[in-house]
């Protein structure tokens, strides 16, 4: 069985197997409220977001590409011949692209494209994220992260359901020295410092069924509950502050901006956009 049916079998299997949890923390107040839905053309199925200087960058990988659209979900570009793209970042000017199919991660800057070196070989790269300093790469099939400094490179997690242990890791954000990776099939948000060391589990009482994508700023960690269709929103001690559950359809990233919460509906064909109170 090839990587790409694998992984469609995969997450159904996964999915269907996983009973959710009965919530035992409520959400104390409301933060965000619903504001606008983009309406996607109807092929496309966004996957991840990335927005940088007001330029909005989708990847799809149904149909093997990444996009930039406006606000009005017109398309402005594309990059096409791509191996299923995964959760992309784009930083400094820069699209980092993890393909999910050639296990690399692609570097876009204007006409010129390459592809990060790496120790170990990956295994189908789900996410990666930037800051001045570190770099993190969800690595899916091998349940772990792969967390570079500009003269290093150390392997976080392993396979398992336990504390520092993953299943099926999807996304992962660097944040003022820590990492938060959405530990998909284990059902939670992990903790990491930016040493690699396991400092927290976040969002295992919650009741979700797939934590796919996550963001992060200085007081808010934003998870996507995707079988559930919600967006569970927690401060930085994870405490759960607020549900979001209106005009979301198979959520499987956000994205936090100043004044904005942008989520992508991968079945609609649509981004949602929350703003703050």
């Amino acid at each position: 069985m090839n990587k790409s049916v694998l992984f469609f079998v995969v997450t159904v299997f996964l999915a269907s197997c996983n009973e959710s949890k009965k919530t035992k923390s409520e959400p104390k107040k409301t933060q965000w409220e619903f504001k606008e839905t983009i309406k996607l053309p109807q092929e496309v199925r966004p996957l991840s977001i990335a927005i940088e200087d007001g330029e909005i960058w989708l990847s799809d990988p149904r149909q093997n590409r990444v996009l930039k659209i406006n606000r009005k979900g017109e398309l402005l570009d594309s990059i096409t011949g791509l191996q299923r793209p995964m959760n992309i970042d784009f930083f400094e000017g820069k699209l980092y692209i993890p393909e999910y199919l050639s296990d690399r991660v692609l570097v876009i800057a204007e006409n010129t494209k390459g592809t990060l070196a790496h120790a170990d070989q990956l295994n189908a790269p789900a996410s990666v994220d930037l800051t001045s300093s570190q770099m993190a790469i969800a690595d899916f099939y091998n349940h772990r992260i792969v967390l570079k400094n500009e003269n290093s490179e150390v392997v976080v997690g392993k396979e398992g359901n336990g504390p520092g242990e993953f299943h099926y890791p999807t996304d992962v954000k660097l944040y003022k020295n820590q990492i938060y990776i959405a530990d998909a099939y284990n059902n939670r948000v992990q903790v990491f410092d930016d040493k690699g060391i396991f400092k927290a589990i976040i969002g295992d009482d919650s009741g979700i069924k797939v934590a796919s994508g996550l963001d992060v700023t200085e007081n808010t960690i934003v998870v996507t509950d995707q079988e559930n269709n919600r967006v569970l929103i927690f401060d930085l001690d994870g405490k759960l502050v607020q549900l979001l559950t209106k005009k979301i359809n198979y959520p499987t990233d956000v994205f936090l901006t100043q004044k904005e919460l942008w989520v992508a509906n991968f079945k609609a064909n649509e981004l949602t956009i929350f703003q703050k109170k």
